[in-house]
């Protein structure tokens, strides 16, 4: 069977890696931010004064891990949404390419059917004829 659909098919490769680059720059990320944590760097702020009041509110640690949650979270889902339509697209091309085959192989069937129905009718009308 000819492979149909080339454009979409290209399309579900080019989101599948996308998806892939996506979790792999997501991991890259967690895993810098994860590094300032243990080494209790954490994220720098901007101004001294800003500095001094998120410190006493989250501290620097507090903020590294809502942003290595938040990186998690948005990276995660943006990769599991890319290679998921990666997926659909090529689900539904096979969904296609099965129905064509299953459409196909009823009408080869009712054709034989036909054949074997008008054949049974000749050979009953040519007995019917020589009694």
């Amino acid at each position: 069977m000819e492979h149909r659909y080339s454009a979409l098919r290209i399309a579900a490769l080019v989101y599948k890696i996308l998806g892939i680059v996506t979790l792999v720059v997501t991991l890259a990320i967690v895993l810098v931010l994860l590094g300032s944590l243990v080494f209790g760097t954490g994220i720098p702020l901007m101004s001294r004064g800003a500095e001094r009041q998120l410190e006493s509110v989250f501290g620097r640690i507090g903020i590294t891990t809502v942003a290595l949650g938040v990186i998690i979270f948005y990276g995660g889902g943006a990769s599991l949404t890319l290679l998921a339509f990666g997926q659909l697209i090529e689900l539904m091309i096979a969904l296609e390419e099965n129905t064509r085959a299953t459409a196909l192989y009823l009408k080869q069937q009712s054709r034989e059917v036909a054949a074997a129905r008008q054949s049974a009718t000749h050979e009953k009308n040519w007995l019917s004829k020589k009694e």
